[in-house]
């Protein structure tokens, strides 16, 4: 070992392993077949990317920078790590709706998720998750809180973030509520998805007279609702199967009702924190928005002008025949080792190289694209990332009407 030793420390490790090789061939007399090197280390890194990676336990105590005072008041609201009514109930209904995932080959999609769900659904299928999100401060606040997430920013009309062919499942989020072209959108989940590969679309649909206006007021952009059967006719023409479509309207009445009752507990420890100055004045504001708006939105949807579902779609295709079978973990630098050093047994059968199936998961998409910088929409107006302007004069009526 003291020649393996002086090895390691003249050499890089890619050229450590090769130069262990050569030797381990000479060693047992035999000619060194570079090609067959190289293929056997392709083939363990294969096997490596098969091995999913560890899911990290959810930190409840993680310290983080303070959000902007859009994403404050959304957690004041909804919860810590959540920009949107949801529960456990909630979370339940997206893990059965994300369909059979572990041991198929391929990434799992998020859009438009929070941090908190996309952290359950990676616990659940055993594997991080691609979250792609197209409001910046939700961006920001979702990389630094979630443990199992690949975080970046997206065009919600050009979402561009997912390989073709390269999602077993994708979720998605008030998505189609809020682009502005939906079949183009469907199409590219379409080509995203591998054969076979399901879509769980999470979205509103509204009664042709309903006014959104009003329900949607603090929404971050002006939402294009659809009719049920045109949202289901837009899935289908561009090529998914519908699979069901099930009714979240209760659970999420139920998750809204809920946040609010905690909302005066949640208001005390915002003051016990010691926030203040504009950002607690402007989180206010987003707060009373959000109050405003959402008890338009719990009369629609209670009176069945407006309706939450989750639209099960898949890709036509067979995916059970590209179910992965356990592949044993890469061999360790020390069996390595073992393996080309150790004395030969006598008349012992040569060990064959094992077959190793293509990884579960593709490599990361591209980060952060520098040349996207989207704005986000509070009623309608453009207020850059979340940051206002220093001139800009607060609507104290919004306030007033909630805590006067």
């Amino acid at each position: 070992m003291e020649l393996v030793e002086q090895l390691n420390a003249i050499a890089e490790p890619e050229g450590r392993a090769e130069i262990k090789a050569r030797i381990g061939a000479w060693w047992h007399g035999k000619e060194f077949d570079r090609d067959a090197y190289l293929q056997r280390v392709e083939e363990e890194e294969a096997a490596k990317a098969a091995i999913p990676p560890k899911i990290k336990p959810l930190d409840d105590g993680k310290k983080v920078t303070p959000p902007p005072p859009r994403v404050a008041a959304l957690e004041t609201v909804w919860g810590r790590g959540r920009f949107i009514p949801g529960d456990g109930e909630l979370d339940a209904m997206l893990i059965e709706a994300m369909g059979r995932v572990k041991g198929r080959i391929g990434k799992i999609g998020l859009l438009g998720v929070d941090a908190v769900s996309a952290d359950v659904l990676a616990q659940a299928a055993g594997e991080a998750v691609e979250l792609v999100e197209w409001r910046e401060p939700c961006v920001k606040r979702s990389s630094e809180l979630t443990e199992n997430a690949r975080v970046s920013k997206t065009d919600l009309d050009r979402m561009n973030r997912f390989e073709d062919g390269s999602l077993k499942s994708m979720i998605s989020i008030d998505a189609l509520t809020f682009v502005d072209h939906k079949a183009g959108l469907c199409s590219r989940v379409y080509r995203a998805l591998r054969d076979g590969g399901r879509w769980a679309v999470v979205d509103y649909s509204a009664n042709p007279d309903f006014n959104s206006q009003t329900a949607f007021a603090s929404a971050w952009a002006e939402p294009q609702l659809l009719h049920g059967e045109n949202l289901q006719s837009t899935l289908e023409t561009t090529g998914f199967k519908l699979v069901r479509r099930v009714d979240a309207t209760r659970v999420v009445i139920g998750a809204v009702k809920a946040a609010f009752a905690r909302l005066g507990p949640a208001l005390e420890d915002v003051v016990a924190e010691g926030m203040g100055g504009r950002d607690a004045a402007l989180m206010l504001q987003e707060i009373s928005w959000e109050a405003v708006a959402w008890r338009k939105r719990l009369q629609a949807l209670e009176s069945g002008s407006l309706r939450v579902d989750i639209w099960i779609v898949e890709k036509p295709g067979a995916i059970s025949d590209e179910v992965h079978e356990e592949t044993p973990p890469a061999a360790s630098a020390a069996s390595l080792d073992e393996e080309l050093f150790s004395k030969p047994e006598a008349n012992a059968p040569q060990p064959e190289n094992n077959e190793v199936v293509d990884g579960l998961m593709n490599s990361a998409s591209g980060g952060d694209d520098p040349s996207e910088d989207e704005s986000w929409d509070v009623a309608g107006s453009d207020e850059g990332d979340g940051e206002a302007d220093a001139e800009e004069e607060l609507d104290q009526s919004a306030v007033d009407d909630l805590f006067g």
